[in-house]
């Protein structure tokens, strides 16, 4: 489904299309298109046509040369041909083949005034094609379309072009060299009776009888065309694309965009540079920590400093068994020391009945006694197995459990 807008200064004549179905006709001024607008948002393409009398449309030929340069060089090929400034002219271009390529042109200013007073009336095209590529041809014929204001004439070697009712003769004959070329037949459109009948006697004499006049549903035409490959023909495009309505919405926010980016370019490089700091921290510290490993195990080699010391923490820190023996020689050991044991004739830990046995070399039995106070002080059972003198020394053998 498309809507086909024409524009004629103030007012707008536009149809509604479907596939194989009637085309609904509407008229009205800017307002009452408006309307119709807002009541069938739906709608995807929303399509202005070009007035043939507004476009040209040529097929340029060019050499090898010419062919990777062609899309620049557009402008200066047509410029024999124009009669205003080719910087004037917005161009599109297509059907391109080896040495030929179809365009399409029209005055830049025409149709940013079309498209901004569809704009002013809320009303977005989401196309523009001009009439030379939405109607119907036949390469067979010459073709005359009457579209109530102008006629769009298409004949065999010739460019397709479009003349008011007063000059269509003078066109004629021209393209007929002054009637020694006619052509066999000139299939004649309008879209009533009554525009057909019109358009018939704006025809000269000399061609009447070559006439062979047709019933034409413009917007299904235009509909069958669109589909088939009018829609590639869309003339927003360069500097008329959407994306240029966007941007052109968006430049009273430019400075203000611009500060964002600035502010998210300078935020990014602050991140930058702490990731940086960062990254020299870590292989500072991790200097540090190798030199400071490498101190307490001189050999081996460095991979996970963490792990490598979970794993020596745990070799050192052994079973239960293990556990009991070091905390009998950590309380022992320090009554002896206090006391100034300084023979120690053997030193016997039985894991399964969990007791040490000590056999001492000491000054005397008061020496012995006080040890043993202070062993049971520490809650452990103390039993004095065997005690003889030595010379003038006491020799004990002493048990210590619990």
């Amino acid at each position: 489904m498309n809507v086909f807008i024409w524009q004629d200064a103030d007012q707008y004549r536009w149809c509604l299309t479907e596939d194989k179905q009637a085309s609904v006709y509407h008229h009205g001024d800017a307002a009452a298109l408006q309307a119709f607008y807002q009541a069938n948002k739906e709608i995807k393409n929303w399509v202005l046509v070009a007035s043939a009398l507004d476009v040209a449309a040529r097929r340029i030929q060019f050499s090898d040369k010419e062919r990777r340069l062609i899309g620049k060089a557009i402008p200066f090929l047509l410029e024999d041909e124009l009669l205003t400034d080719a910087d004037d002219l917005h161009f599109i271009s297509g059907n391109k083949k080896k040495n030929s390529i179809d365009i399409v042109a029209i005055e830049q200013q025409l149709l940013a005034q079309q498209l901004e007073q569809l704009q002013q009336a809320g009303i977005h095209a989401s196309h523009c094609v001009s009439e030379y590529q939405l109607l119907p041809r036949n390469e067979e014929a010459w073709q005359l379309f009457f579209l109530q204001q102008h006629f769009v004439v298409f004949s065999h070697d010739n460019p397709p072009l479009a003349f008011i009712p007063e000059h269509l003769s003078l066109g004629l004959e021209s393209l007929t060299a002054n009637y020694a070329e006619l052509p066999a037949t000139i299939e004649l459109f309008a879209d009533s009776e009554a525009n057909i009948e019109q358009a018939q006697q704006a025809v000269p004499s000399a061609l009447q009888h070559l006439l062979a006049p047709q019933l034409i549903d413009y917007g299904q035409a235009f509909q069958q065309q669109w589909t088939k490959k009018a829609s590639f023909w869309n003339l927003l495009q360069g500097q008329f694309a959407k994306s240029s309505e966007w941007l052109s919405l968006l430049k009273p926010w430019r400075w203000l965009a611009v500060t964002a980016v600035i502010a998210v370019l300078l935020h990014t490089v602050l991140l930058l540079a702490d990731l940086q700091q960062e990254k020299q921290r870590h292989e500072r510290l991790r200097e540090e920590m190798d030199s400071v490993f490498r101190q307490a195990f001189p050999q081996g080699q460095i991979v996970d400093h963490r792990r490598q010391l979970e794993r020596l923490l745990t070799g050192l820190r052994g079973s239960r068994s293990d556990t009991e023996f070091i905390r009998y020689l950590d309380n022992v050991g320090d009554v002896l020391a206090r006391h100034k044991v300084d023979v120690l004739n053997s030193l016997n830990y039985e894991q399964d009945k969990n007791e040490l046995r000590l056999d001492m070399l000491l000054d005397s039995y008061d020496q012995l006694q006080a040890i043993i106070n202070d062993l049971r002080e520490l809650n452990l059972d103390v039993e004095i197995q065997n005690s003889n003198a030595q010379g003038e020394q006491l020799r004990a053998r002493v048990r210590v459990s619990g």
